[in-house]
């Protein structure tokens, strides 16, 4: 953590700030950031809100404490196994590390159920990400670029960037195959022969004005694709969007006649 480009801005804002107030602004847990500033000897006045001393034990000499340090949040919430497999030690020394700092042990699924999500400051702008830089979301929640990409990343959200790339790539699919398609040329008309003068002349066909074709359209959100028709990418798109927002197009084939 001391490696993190806004370390510097924890440090500087430690005593300003609980500990939990710093690990929602940062995006990391309270026992990492009190673990960090053990390690690098920086002390911090306790806030009216926290304990004179930090939750996270003093590590023994020669000891594997140091390993289970990090995932001393995760005692008691998770089996002893897979904080064991987490650590890299045994669920022994898991087991053993526990009961000396007197931690119960995990009572099942029911147990975390119990414990209400702390809400976070990003919660308001939720409907925010992924439609509008990550930046301006972190400057209206008060937080860091860091928290606002950990909380998106989280709940499996594209980044604004990523989504606009998509919808670029599908505006050059739909630019490609508009100026792909061709039209029949219109064929020179024939004179016919002359008809007998008692038979009536046969109706002269009309010239082709070009094919038509069935396109595959992908609307935003949870709207099925459809099949429309239109003579070029750009009018069977403006045929599609009167039923939603138009973000892929691909031609199918000419419709026969």
């Amino acid at each position: 953590m001391e490696e993190q480009p806004w370390w510097d801005e924890l440090v500087a804002k430690k005593d300003s700030k609980s500990l939990r107030e710093l690990a929602e602004e940062f995006g990391v847990s309270a026992g990492a950031i009190s673990l960090a500033l053990k390690k690098t000897g920086t002390s911090k006045v306790p806030q009216s809100t926290e304990p004179v001393e930090a939750d996270v034990p003093v590590s023994r000499p020669g000891s594997k404490d140091f390993l289970l340090e990090p995932l001393f949040e995760d005692l008691g919430n998770i089996p002893d196994a897979e904080v064991a497999k987490r650590a890299g030690v045994s669920v022994r020394t898991v087991a053993s590390y526990r009961a000396r700092n007197k931690i119960p042990g995990y009572k099942g699924r029911a147990a975390p159920s119990k414990r209400r999500r702390r809400k976070s400051k990003i919660d308001p702008y939720t409907e925010l990400l992924g439609k509008v830089p990550d930046r301006v979301v972190a400057e209206k929640a008060g937080v860091t670029l860091n928290a606002v990409r950990n909380y998106r990343a989280n709940r499996g959200i594209t980044s604004s960037r990523q989504r606009n790339k998509e919808l670029r790539e599908s505006q050059e699919d739909m630019d490609f195959y508009d100026d792909h398609v061709e039209s029949t040329p219109t064929a020179a008309p024939v004179a016919a022969a002359p008809a007998p003068a008692s038979a009536p002349a046969a109706p002269r066909p009309a010239a082709s004005q070009g094919l038509t074709y069935a396109w595959s359209v992908q609307f935003a959100g949870e709207r099925p694709a459809g099949v429309v028709v239109g003579t070029s990418a750009w009018d069977a798109a403006a045929r599609a969007s009167h039923s939603g927002e138009v973000v892929g197009i691909q031609r199918l084939g000419p419709m026969l006649a």
